[in-house]
C-alpha cells in the first residue's frame, strides 16, 4: 500500500486520481504485513510448501481506493479514467521520478490484466492477526502524508 503514497499525495494537492485501469482490481498489502508475514514463514516448521499470495483484505477498483482516501482525508478526489500514455504524461509532469513512474504504470497494467493473486488468509494463517485495511494505514500515515501536501513556502 505504501507504493501508492506517491500517488495519493499528488491526488490530495490536484483533486484528481487519474488512472487507466479504473475497473480492474488490486489486493493492497500494507509493507508491515508481508514483513511479519515473511519473519513467521522463516521461523515456520515446517516451512509452507509452495508459494503464498500475501495479499491485502479485500482487492480494490481504483473507485473504491478514491473512495476510502476521500473519506480518510475528507477529500473530494475525481476518478479520472485515463489513456496508459496520459497517465504517464500526468505522472511525468507531476515531476515523479522514472522509477516510480514505471512502477505506478505497472500497478495499473497488472490491475487491468487482473493478474495479481489475491489469497485470503495467508496473513492471518501465518502470524495470528488479520491484514490491515487500506483505510487502517492510510489513518496511521495520515498526517504524514498531509504534510507531504503542502509546499513550502520560502
Amino acid at each position: 500500500m505504501e507504493r501508492l503514497f506517491p500517488r495519493i499525495i499528488l491526488a490530495l494537492r490536484c483533486g484528481k486520481w487519474f488512472s487507466s485501469a479504473p475497473q480492474g482490481r488490486l489486493p493492497y498489502v500494507a509493507g508491515e504485513d508481508v514483513a511479519r508475514t515473511a519473519a513467521a514463514v522463516l521461523r515456520a516448521d515446517p516451512v509452507p510448501p509452495g508459494e503464498l499470495a500475501i495479499t491485502g483484505p479485500q482487492a480494490l477498483t481504483a473507485e473504491a481506493l478514491v473512495n476510502s482516501i476521500n473519506i480518510i482525508f475528507g477529500a473530494s478526489i475525481d476518478l479520472v479514467p485515463v489513456s496508459e500514455e496520459a497517465l504517464a504524461l500526468h505522472l511525468q509532469v507531476s515531476g515523479f521520478p522514472k522509477s516510480t513512474l514505471r512502477e505506478a504504470l505497472i500497478i495499473e497494467e497488472v490491475s487491468k490484466r487482473g493478474l495479481a493473486p489475491f489469497s485470503d488468509g495467508v496473513i492471518e494463517q501465518m502470524t495470528g492477526q488479520p491484514p490491515r485495511s487500506i483505510e487502517a494505514v492510510l489513518v496511521e500515515h495520515r498526517l504524514d502524508l498531509l504534510l507531504s501536501t503542502s509546499t513550502p513556502r520560502l
